[in-house]
């Protein structure tokens, strides 16, 4: 705004640029300038160069989170999550630069490295006698890009997996944002012999109508709901309600966040199907993993 951010055409515009910048990080919100925004945006774009350099130097590296079977407590699979390992800055969470990915047009790079690496991970474990699943996240920006499926279809095929032992995970804002231009593409995902998952199940809008349509094999149940499983009857009825409907419509269920053996009981009794938590492990990098979990035979 004249004249305070200011005194000319040259300058007016270069921080109504820094605003716009902010206000699409914030989807489509509003924006007005403030001193520093600069040098946050430098530090992005920064960022940004890093993030294209690390993609090909090795820099990324995928941790292994448990996920425990709450019929028996035995290890039944892992989630895979995406770090990484900056030289400078040391290990870097996903919250810090997937978003960047996603603005910058890196994601789908990123997404073609972490299933190609999940996929080479699972052929280890399952050539080594372990018949673990192993999930990964996608956004639907990796989904709607062509040749997505053949592109799975070839790493299946390569690294010899069965198709079931790879579960893909789609966050459920995501797919309510476009669930008939998805639909398709899952369908063929299924046919593949792919294992589909809601992350985050609860936190978005779903429409029944959707998940009645869309063919998704598991429902994750958000964190959110699992903090005050067993303190907070709101929780307890939310999670009773999303374990029953799934166990109806034929859907497993993941407990997402357990911290505490209460709430690992509350959830076996409501017949949900697997869970995963800091009660477990925090993820852990694949050699970690392996040496805490991969020879125990139960963890509860």
């Amino acid at each position: 705004m004249y004249p305070d951010d200011g005194q000319d055409i040259s300058t007016l515009m270069k921080h109504a640029d820094s605003a716009m910048f902010r206000a699409k990080e914030n989807r489509n919100d509003y924006c007005f300038y403030v001193q520093g925004m600069e040098d946050e945006i430098a530090r992005r774009m920064e960022l940004e160069r890093e993030l294209r350099h690390a993609i090909g130097a090795k820099q990324l590296v995928l941790f292994y989170q448990p996920q425990i079977d709450l019929s028996n407590g035995e290890i039944m699979g892992a989630e895979a999550l995406i770090r990484w390992q900056h030289p400078v800055h040391g290990l870097v969470p996903p919250d810090t630069f997937i978003p960047l990915a996603e603005e910058s047009g890196l994601i789908n790079q990123v997404s073609d490295w972490v299933l190609e690496d999940a996929c080479q991970q699972l052929k280890r474990w399952n050539d080594a006698g372990h018949n673990l699943k192993v999930a990964v996240n996608m956004s639907s920006k990796d989904i709607q890009v062509d040749g997505f499926n053949e592109k799975l279809r070839h790493m299946i095929e390569q690294y010899d997996i069965a198709p079931n032992r790879l579960e893909l995970e789609i966050t459920e804002s995501t797919l309510m944002e476009n669930p008939e231009e998805l639909e398709g593409e899952l369908n063929a995902m299924r046919e593949m012999g792919l294992t589909l998952a809601i992350d985050d199940f609860g936190s978005g809008f779903s429409s029944l109508n959707y998940l009645k349509r869309l063919p998704v094999d598991v429902l994750k149940i958000d964190r959110m709901f699992i903090r005050d499983l067993d303190t907070d009857e709101n929780d307890m009825a939310i999670v009773t309600g999303v374990v029953a409907l799934a166990s109806s419509m034929g859907l497993e269920t993941v407990a997402e966040g357990v911290e505490t053996i209460e709430q690992y009981h509350i959830l076996q009794k409501l017949g949900c199907d697997t869970c995963q938590g800091y009660y477990f492990s925090k993820p852990l990098p694949v050699a970690e993993f392996e040496e805490k979990f991969l020879h125990q035979k139960a963890l509860v």
